[in-house]
């Protein structure tokens, strides 16, 4: 089955998983904003590092089951290194958030850790970010809500 390639706002993909992320994400650097004190940030951003974890795992896996990005560049050619690039840095960006995950709650308090996780928050904007433009510009050249 084809991967939809959304009509709507990413924020509104099937599935929320877009909305669900963005929440985790906003959370997380609110967390490390300070936001509700050190401690209880450092726990929040860990939590909700477990749950982005679910999360962005089930959006990777979905994308390369269905293809998506194989059909994007079928259909776009010029794109297909960054669509070889976004499938390929799924595996990169798991496995930066679960070394950020192993952290034991003691050294969660190195004030590296929580350069860390705001390194992979961005690292995922730019993932994001990307995808989204691939995605747009396979909608605004075909036309097409689907690949």
């Amino acid at each position: 089955m084809a991967y939809p390639i959304p009509a709507r706002p990413r924020t509104q993909l099937p599935g929320g998983d877009h909305a669900v992320v963005d929440a985790l994400v906003r959370e997380i650097e609110g967390a490390l904003a300070g936001e509700g004190g050190l401690a209880a940030g450092l726990d929040l951003v860990a939590a909700r590092l477990d749950q982005l974890r679910g999360r962005l795992s089930a959006h990777f896996d979905d994308e390369e089951r269905s293809g998506l990005f194989a059909q994007v560049a079928i259909r776009l050619p010029h794109r297909r290194t960054d669509c070889e690039r976004l499938a390929a840095e799924h595996a990169r960006l798991l496995a930066a958030l679960d070394r950020l995950r192993a952290v034991r709650a003691e050294a969660r308090r190195d004030p590296a850790w929580g350069e860390g996780v705001r390194s992979f928050l961005a690292d995922l904007g730019s993932h994001e970010s990307l995808e989204d433009q691939v995605l747009i510009e396979v909608l605004d050249r075909t036309g097409s809500a689907g690949v």
